[in-house]
Order: C-alpha cells, then structure tokens, then sequence
C-alpha cells in the first residue's frame, strides 16, 4: 500500500477515482515536502479534469517556483495553456521537454493532443506510442492510445488491462468491463459497422426549413431514414451522429443497446436517453447498414423529430449550401500514397485510425485550417481588436454567443433577466447581452450589439480547451458550409442576397 500522500494520490488516479486523488494531492502539495512540487503538478492536472482551469493555472505556477526544472511541473503548465487554449506555448513546452529526452509521459500526451486538434494522425500516433510506453497506467494517455489500435488488439489489451485491476473499488475497473463487453458485441454482430451498401458514392439532398415558432426558423432540417421510416433531422455541426426522440425511435423500431445520458447547452444534469441500433440509414441517394442512434426521451430541446452532427460525415466532403437549400455529400480526394478508405457514417465517435498528416488537397487551398476536438470545429475568432479565440461553429445554435469572460474583455455586458436560454441540459442561470461587438473569422466579418453572452463553461470541459463563443444559425444560414472533418478544413462562402 502507498503511504505518502502523494502516492496514495498517484494510486487514486491511476484507478479512476479523481476526486480522492485530488485531495490527496492537494494535502501533499500543501505539506512542503519533497513530493510538493510534483503533487502541485498533479493538482493542477485534476483541477483541469474537474473544470477548474483557473486553480489549475495558479497550481502549476506553484509547482514551477518550487522547482523549476521538474518535467512535470513543466508539462503540468503546457497542460493548462492547452486547456486556456494557448497552443503554441503549450507546444513550445512539451516539445523542449521532448527533445531533452526527458522522459514525461504528459509531455508526450500534450503533443498529441495538439497533434490530433491539427489533423496531424501519423505524428499523433508516434508521440502517444510513446507517452504509453514511459506510463502505460496513466489513464488519461491509456485511452486516447487504446482508440488508435485496430479491434482485436483493443479488445486483447482492455483484457490484459484488467487483469491489472482486481480491486473492486477500482473505477477504471468498471469502465474496462464496459468497453470490453462492447467489444465483443462487435465481435459477435460485424454487421455493427455503418457502412456504405448503395452503389452510389455522392448525393444532394434538400434541405427542410425548421421553426421553433410560427415566425422564427430554428435551423435546416433533412431527411433522414430510420430503417424504413422517415424523419426530418435538424443538421446540426455541434453536435455528434444521429440523436432522435424516443417517439422516432419507436416508430422506426430501434433496437436499445444500452442506457446513456446526452449534454447540451443548460446547468443542469445531461438529458436521460439510451442507445439504439439501426439496420438501415439512408440520407439522399447513400444507404448504410447497421448504425448507431442515440436516443433522447424528453427531447423537447431536440425539434419535432431530431438532429444529425454532420461529424459523420468524416469520409465525405460535407457542402451545406444554405442559400440553396442543399446538403452535398461526396468522397474526399484521395490522400497519396495511402490506401482508399471504405465509405462509411461514423455513428460513434471516431477512432483515430489515421496514420497520415493533414494533407491539403489542391482543390481545398482556400480552405480554413480550423482545430477539431472530437465533434467540435472550432474557428479562430477575433472578437474586436483581440487576439484570436476559438469559436464553435453550430448550425444547430439559434444564433451567435460569446461567454461573459470573453465579451467583458472587448465590451460591456449587461444582465439579460428575462432572456431564456435552454438546451438539452437544461435552462441557462445566467444571461448576459453586450454593447457593440465585431466578429472576424476566415474570410468574414459581423458587426452586433447585444450579443447573447452566457457560461460556456461545459462546452470547454468536453473539448477540453476554452471555447469563447459559438457561430450560430441566424449568420450562418447566409453561408455556403464546406466541411473536410478528415483534415480540419472548413469553407465558408457568403451570400450576399441574404446579408441585405
């Protein structure tokens, strides 16, 4: 048994309880002994995990003025600029720690996660190869590592993992039997793969106007088929695969897999929900087999039947030509010197199985590079005379938004009581409007007073970097949309006919 507190932290973390190794962290940090500093760095890294980015900063400053020269303490402070969304310092970091050999497994994880934000899979895969063999029990690197294996030697490992882990008060325990038991549902059902079965590689599908009242349009919807019934989903680019309501879901007969709760914007707890399989998705003229769905059962916030993240999209060129009312689907342009892919919806969250780097096609070359973390595309944004900060692009939000801390920094805000502001998680508390504010990304720019301003703090934990605001429909619907999610190229194109 550990007997320092800092290794009974360490213990804590490595079997997945991180509020007690939090504690004990913070109780070796807070003794001055010879574990402070290290323990200052590990606190910093929970109190990023548990939503707390600003303790975290002051955690790794505390680790850094006691020594200065541990790798720890220094990955420790690349882990929080990533986390305020300071790439190139956090790079700059955990490449000189990198290149001095010195062997911090967080340094190597740090890299790759900027790698993965960059579309950048083949250096992603080499840096995280590596942070898993210096750690191969730190669970923040053993699962983004586990996700670029091919699927007999995930399934093999997670059984080697848990022979590891006997205890029955072990979480990381219960999250392997999970994982392990999805596997061999897989293993038992191939034909669980989404995969492509129409003849036809290409399709254009129209798009349905949507209204959340009988005067304001809430977004594009498109048709959809669920096994043999049809439904209208909202195409929404922050959100992730195919999310009905439980009265779709039955209508169409899916099949429930399990229980699951999906988040959304709101303060309180994600909505209840399960998922559910589909033998058969078609989407215009394309038609795959055998898809995943997830299932919402109030889902009031969703529309009247759903909404599909375009995220699925990821072997597709994604065209959503608002003005024409258009979703364009076709394959992406080759990589060179890599095999073709199988066609396919990635109806779960995709694994990193790439092994290039981006690669810009020469048809794309006025593409945006944007940064990706998970479903999210998010945008470097100029809010007045800033620097750029990340904004989410959502067709599925009503309309732009910018957190409080973000907007206070370049205008006034001002509370907005009687302004409701609700998601699939519930009613916002606290809502905010600000005075004149202009938006600059890629190739456009939008000036707006009082810009709805509100917490966006969940929205950064689950991207795992800071999210200052979103680009939401009533600007978006006057774009062309053109989506590489492969390599993290976006297009916008403006319509001028409907900027008047």
């Amino acid at each position: 048994m550990p007997t320092t507190p800092f290794a009974q932290g360490m213990s804590l973390y490595r079997s997945g309880d991180a509020p007690a190794a939090l504690e004990k962290f913070k109780a070796a940090a807070e003794a001055n002994g010879e574990d402070s500093a290290a323990a200052y760095a590990w606190l910093a890294r929970l109190q990023i995990r548990t939503g707390r980015p600003e303790e975290a900063e002051a955690s790794a400053k505390k680790a850094l003025e006691i020594n200065k020269d541990l790798p720890t303490a220094q990955s420790a402070m690349g882990e929080v600029y990533y986390r305020l969304a300071r790439f190139t310092e956090a790079q700059e970091i955990f490449r000189k720690i990198v290149l001095a050999d010195k062997q911090d497994a967080r340094a190597y994880f740090g890299l790759a996660k900027i790698y993965w934000a960059t579309a950048n899979y083949k250096s992603a895969k080499q840096v995280i190869d590596h942070a898993h063999e210096q750690d191969p029990q730190d669970p923040d690197i053993f699962w983004p590592w586990l996700r670029t294996l091919g699927p007999d030697k995930r399934l093999a490992t997670l059984k080697s993992q848990l022979a590891m882990h006997t205890g029955e008060e072990d979480h990381q325990r219960a999250l392997l039997l999970r994982n392990i038991a999805a596997l061999e549902v897989q293993e038992k059902k191939p034909e669980t793969t989404c995969k492509l079965t129409s003849k036809v590689e290409s399709t254009e599908a129209k798009l349905e106007s949507l209204f959340r009242d009988p005067k304001h349009m809430s977004g594009y919807g498109v048709g959809v088929h669920l096994n043999e019934t049809n439904s209208v989903l909202l195409i929404d680019t922050g959100a992730h695969g195919i999310t009905v309501t439980a009265r779709v879901a039955q209508k169409a007969g899916l099949q429930k897999v399990v229980d699951s709760r999906t988040g959304g914007i709101g303060d309180q707890a994600p909505a209840r929900g399960y998922l559910a399989f589909a033998k058969k998705v078609r989407i215009g003229d394309l038609e795959f087999t055998g898809c995943n769905v997830d299932v919402i059962e109030n889902g009031r916030s969703l529309g009247e039947d759903g909404l599909i993240g375009t995220d699925i999209f990821e072997d597709f060129l994604v065209d959503l030509d608002f003005p024409k009312k258009q979703l364009r689907l076709s394959p992406l342009p080759p990589v060179p010197d890599e095999p073709p892919v199988e066609l396919s919806l990635h109806s779960l969250m995709p694994i990193d199985g790439n092994v290039h780097n981006r690669y810009v096609p020469e048809a794309y070359a006025n593409f945006e590079k944007i940064y990706r973390m998970g479903h999210d595309l998010l945008l470097p944004t100029r809010i007045n005379d800033s620097p750029p900060k990340l904004f989410l692009l959502d067709t599925g939000g009503w309309d732009n938004m910018i957190t409080v801390a973000a907007a206070r920094e370049a205008s006034k805000v001002h509370s907005q009581e009687s302004t409701k502001v609700s998601g699939l998680s519930g009613q916002v508390k606290d809502v905010y409007r600000t005075d004149d504010i202009t938006l600059t990304f890629g190739k456009f720019q939008q000036h707006r007073r009082d810009l709805l301003s509100f917490d966006l703090k969940h929205i950064s934990d689950d991207a795992g970097t800071e999210v200052s605001g979103i680009l939401g429909f009533v600007m978006l619907w006057v774009m062309e949309i053109k989506i590489d999610y492969r390599d993290h190229l976006v297009d916008l194109e403006v319509d001028e006919k409907r900027t008047r």
